[in-house]
């Protein structure tokens, strides 16, 4: 809870006329207070449970026996907030449950490193935040005698009914996030899950507006009798990440409406808990990384995953495409053109549609050029017995235009010039009396 300007004043003198004041009477019944009541020990305990008031920045918080502050609550009017990771010397490990519940002045909050719980209710009704980071920590902490790297923690109903929440970064510090986490946030349209995460609570983005989401491979638990971690969620496509070897059970196990149309499984994935499925009537696709129906018939998929056993199963796919539309090219009299097709960024695939059902080869998708539609030959310049003439042609589609040569004539041939010198003499009768004797016929040249 809040404290009120009541309870500050109460704490701490608001001025230093006040504290000169009350010296004087403290001075004067000091040593009967001693003597009387001891109070050293009751002064310990309440350091450690009461929560205590920086003035200047508006925190309230506790310290453990370890000297870890955990903050209780914020009076602060700061719209853009960075948490401190010390507050009076001490490292803030932890937000506090409900710490700073219904706060409408808040629109920006970043988390410091050094917080590894983030409590219960913690922002809960910040009707204003917008946007929630958490900061990286890379440091490595000893869990059960194993180095793992800084765990962080979000607890249940830590964002619930943060209706202008839109932008939420996560680090790779999160390993768990708790039943209702961000119920409520109606603005929330995309959600990054850290690779790190074991849990996923109950109804976790319930009533948010986040259509596709990835379920990190290490996700083990989500959703109990209460529901499952997706139920009441408005997901349409669900990817499971690759390294999978089982979806947990009770991921959806809902008796609400539930949109979900489109499903990527890898092939590692080895069983399919049950209630994984349960409700989903929309679902129609799944996506498969496996070869053939034989792989995908060797998965061990419990009870209570009827709508699963019901879709379409296509194979070879375990992640959905990243298309990008391509437009049509028309073909030329010269150059290939191509159809309208969507072309994966990721694989390269093509295909024919936006759902990607139709996967074209890329001699399906091309138009091949069309060749010229030539008109008849037209004489442009006339041959003589010593230049070249000229012809050309026009195609009608296209305009271009192709050239042909004529050869040139020559000298004009007198007649019974056999030896082409121009002349008809006793050179042309020799020749013409060696032809006609080399066919057998006589003749007489006078």
């Amino acid at each position: 809870p809040h404290p009120t300007d009541a309870d500050a004043s109460a704490t701490f003198p608001a001025s230093g006329e006040g504290m000169t004041e009350a010296e004087p009477v403290a001075a004067e019944e000091e040593p009967a207070a001693e003597e009387e009541e001891e109070p050293l020990p009751i002064e310990e305990e309440e350091e450690e449970e009461e929560p205590a008031l920086d003035g200047e920045a508006g925190w309230t918080h506790t310290v453990d026996a370890n000297g870890n502050a955990t903050i209780t609550g914020y009076t602060g009017e700061a719209t853009i907030l960075a948490i401190p990771d010390t507050i009076e010397g001490n490292t803030v490990t932890a937000i506090g449950a409900r710490a700073f519940k219904d706060n409408i002045v808040l629109r920006s909050v970043t988390i410091p490193a050094s917080v590894s719980s983030i409590g219960a209710n913690a922002f809960e009704g910040c009707t204003y935040l917008a946007s929630v980071t958490l900061t990286y920590n890379s440091s490595e902490v000893m869990i059960d005698g194993v180095k793992q790297l800084f765990r962080v923690t979000i607890g249940e109903s830590a964002f619930l009914n943060c209706g202008s929440l839109t932008d939420v970064h996560l680090t790779e510090n999160v390993i768990s996030i708790g039943n209702e986490a961000f119920n409520g946030c109606s603005s929330l349209e995309t959600l990054t899950i850290p690779e790190r995460v074991t849990y996923l609570g109950y109804h976790f983005i319930k009533g948010t507006n986040i259509e596709e989401i990835t379920i990190p491979k290490n996700v083990s638990s989500c959703g109990d009798y209460y529901g499952g971690a997706l139920s009441g969620s408005n997901v349409e496509d669900l990817i499971f990440a690759e390294g999978m070897t089982k979806i947990p059970e009770s991921l959806y196990n809902t008796s609400s409406y539930c949109p979900l149309a489109h499903v990527w499984i890898p092939e590692s994935v080895l069983e399919i808990g049950r209630y994984a499925f349960k409700g989903c009537a929309n679902l129609t696709d799944v996506y498969y990384g496996g070869a053939d129906e034989e792989a995908w018939n060797a998965i061990n998929i419990l009870a209570d995953n009827d709508p699963l056993l019901a879709a379409t199963i296509h194979y070879g796919v375990s992640a959905p495409h990243t298309l990008v539309f391509v437009a049509a090219v028309d073909a030329t009299c010269t150059e290939a053109g191509h159809i309208a097709y969507y072309r994966c960024s990721d694989c390269g695939k093509l295909f024919a549609d936006e759902n990607a059902a139709t996967e074209l080869t890329a001699e399906e998708a091309v138009i091949e050029a069309k060749g010229h539609t030539w008109g008849a030959w037209t004489v442009t310049k006339e041959a003589t017995e010593t230049e070249a003439g000229e012809r050309t042609r026009t195609c009608s589609v296209c305009g271009e235009v192709e050239r042909e040569t004529i050869p040139a004539t020559g000298p004009a041939r007198v007649p019974g010039d056999i030896t082409g010198d121009g002349k008809v003499n006793n050179g042309d009768l020799v020749l013409l009396a060696q032809y006609i004797k080399a066919r057998g016929v006589g003749v007489v040249i006078h």
